[in-house]
């Protein structure tokens, strides 16, 4: 449902007229308030982590990626908040591990290797790949 709210906002922001004052939309890049929400939102999750499952957290960090509220243009705040969701999927893998769960490990690979974290996720993706 999140995916789907930012992609509306997109095709929203997209089709805003400009003018010589304003920039220019680019498809991809969601509003300055829909990176924020999307800021707010990772800052709670990641504050209660436990309330929520490795899918979750993927589709924020997708959300989080697709904004501009993480990722190498986000800033101070961006960087500290994707090593906060680093240190998360750090969490959710050795618990993924412990329980021999394939599906979280396979979309912690997923998600350390959108972050950047190649060391993390080549260690879920040889633990998913484990007989």
């Amino acid at each position: 449902a999140l995916r789907a709210v930012l992609r509306r906002a997109d095709e929203f922001a997209a089709g805003i007229p400009r003018n010589g004052s304003c920039g220019i939309a680019t498809p991809g890049h969601f509003s300055t308030v829909i990176a924020g929400v999307v800021t707010e939102l990772l800052v709670k999750m990641v504050a209660h982590e436990d309330l929520f499952d490795v899918q979750q957290f993927w589709s924020a960090i997708v959300a989080g990626l697709e904004s501009g509220a993480i990722g190498s243009s986000a800033g101070s705040v961006g960087q500290g908040l994707a090593t906060d969701l680093k240190n998360v999927l750090g969490s959710k893998f050795t618990a993924a591990a412990a329980a021999g769960n394939k599906q979280d490990l396979t979309v912690i690979f997923l998600a350390a290797s959108a972050l950047g974290d190649h060391d993390l996720a080549g260690q879920a993706l040889a633990e998913a790949n484990k007989p």
